[in-house]
C-alpha cells in the first residue's frame, strides 16, 4: 500500500503545482510617464524624483534629502557646463518581464545631444526608476 500511495502523492503534487493561476504579463512604460518621472529631474523637483527611485522606499528622510542634493549638485553641473536639459525625448524602450531599459533623447542648452539610459523596475503595480 505505502508504495502505491508515494507515486501517487508525488503525481497530485506534481499536478497542483502546474496548475497555478497565470500572472497578467506587466506592460511596458508608457513613454509619457516616463518623461513625467525624467521631468522631475529637469524641472528641479528633486525630491520628487528621488521619491521615484526604487531603492529610495523606506529610506530615512535624512537619506532622501542628501539625494535630493546630489541631484541638484549633478543639475547645476549640467547646467554649467551644457547649458541644462533643454530638451527630453523617450527614444526606445526594451523590456524583459519586471525590468525595462528606456533609452532617452537628451538635447542640452548648447545644442549637444546624447542617448542616456533610465532603467526602470516593476514593484507595487507600477513602474520605479531602478
Amino acid at each position: 500500500m505505502r508504495n502505491v500511495f508515494l507515486p501517487l502523492l508525488l503525481v497530485s503534487a506534481m499536478l497542483c503545482g502546474c496548475g497555478g493561476s497565470a500572472e497578467k504579463p506587466v506592460r511596458p512604460p508608457k513613454p509619457d510617464a516616463v518623461l513625467e518621472m525624467y521631468n522631475h529631474y529637469v524641472e528641479g523637483k528633486y525630491a520628487d524624483y528621488v521619491r521615484e527611485i526604487h531603492s529610495n522606499i523606506g529610506k530615512p528622510e535624512s537619506f532622501l534629502e542628501q539625494m535630493e542634493w546630489l541631484m541638484q549638485q549633478n543639475a547645476a553641473r549640467q547646467m554649467a557646463e551644457r547649458g541644462g536639459v533643454a530638451k527630453a525625448e523617450v527614444g526606445r524602450i526594451e523590456q524583459d518581464s519586471v525590468f525595462a531599459n528606456v533609452f532617452m533623447l537628451i538635447s542640452y542648452g548648447d545644442s549637444s545631444r546624447e542617448e542616456i539610459l533610465l532603467p526602470l523596475v516593476f514593484d507595487k503595480g507600477r513602474w520605479w526608476i531602478r
